[in-house]
């Protein structure tokens, strides 16, 4: 017989394992399977089996269960990186029919969405430049509203045609990383390694809570697509539990991107001046004079030195007519 003590030791560590596992989506998706076989199958069978069985085999079969759900949640985890990407509109092969011709609807939609965001921001824009402050009625204030309405819903979608994606995700996600290449001429997707190693702690973890925000919710999405897939065949109530959640994660996918979003261009907007300074870089003194000087900066980081740069006194003075072949 296995010594009391031992047992009770290591169903304790079991028990903090399993509240620990609880309140994941993948303990949920398990449940659920579980709870559908039980509805379609003798459940006192089960539960005779289970009692008939001595505490040793009762805590290895909780620790096999537990097994098996830490390592759904990891493999889960594994593919998040690419299914987000999938949801923004990457990785849609277009040699398959069907999704060559959503890909190319969807993106016609998102295109038409664009031009009429801009045409309507024009004619609203031109009538609010043509009232005067002694204007005060409900036609004003629509338009203001609207306005305020138009700006939000322009600043998470990319505003040149050729910079667009199928789907809301990917142009939220490309909204943001396109604000600093407006702004300052730093292309974000090549800044960024190096701008990352220069943040402080609280920036940096106030990035790494909403990226992780971000993450979890494309999880939960996963989840709950294969609570669909899986366990439709055992009960038809896993179909609108499963669709519900996957439109709930959805949403909760555009928040937390747009969270992430309003950080990334925050982070270039306080600690660009870092970069230029690791690097040794002449800082700019004008907005335009940034603009110049950011667009070069990425060039460097990107290709190397492609311009004959030379470092004095800790900052680089750049040669603009000299270029390596």
């Amino acid at each position: 017989m296995m010594p009391t003590k031992f047992i009770d030791t290591i169903g304790g560590k079991l028990a903090e394992q399993w509240i620990a596992a609880l309140l994941t989506p993948a303990f949920c998706f398990w449940a659920g399977g579980i709870t559908a076989w039980l509805l379609n199958n003798d459940a006192s069978q089960l539960q005779q089996y289970l009692e008939s069985l001595e505490a040793p085999l009762q805590l290895a079969l909780l620790a096999a269960i537990l097994l098996i759900i830490t390592t759904s949640a990891f493999a889960v985890q594994q593919i998040e990186s690419i299914c987000l990407h999938f949801l923004e509109g990457y990785y849609w092969p277009q040699w398959v029919a069907p999704l060559g011709w959503l890909y190319r609807k969807l993106l016609k939609r998102q295109e038409r969405r664009l031009q009429k965001l801009k045409v309507r921001w024009e004619v609203l824009s031109h009538q609010r430049h043509q009232q005067t402050v002694a204007d005060v009625d409900d036609t004003k204030y629509e338009t203001i509203r609207e306005l305020y309405l138009l700006e939000y819903q322009r600043r998470w979608i990319p505003s040149q045609v050729e910079y667009l994606m199928p789907t809301v995700l990917g142009n939220i996600l490309r909204a943001a990383e396109r604000r600093p290449w407006h702004k300052y001429k730093l292309d974000s997707v090549v800044c960024w390694p190096c701008l990352w190693l220069l943040l402080p702690d609280n920036a940096r973890k106030d990035v790494q809570e909403a990226r992780e925000s971000l993450n979890s919710s494309v999880r939960l999405w996963i989840w709950s697509i294969l609570f669909v897939l899986v366990w439709a065949w055992w009960t038809w109530w896993a179909i609108p539990i499963g669709v519900t959640t996957a439109l709930f994660a959805h949403q909760r996918i555009l928040s937390s991107a747009r969270s992430y979003g309003n950080l990334l261009e925050a982070t270039f907007d306080l600690y660009r001046i870092n970069l230029y300074k690791a690097l040794r870089w002449s800082l700019p003194k004008t907005s335009e004079e940034e603009k110049k000087q950011g667009e070069i900066l990425t060039e460097y980081l990107w290709r190397g030195s492609i311009r004959n740069i030379t470092f004095q006194n800790d900052s680089p003075v750049i040669e603009r007519n000299s270029r390596v072949e």
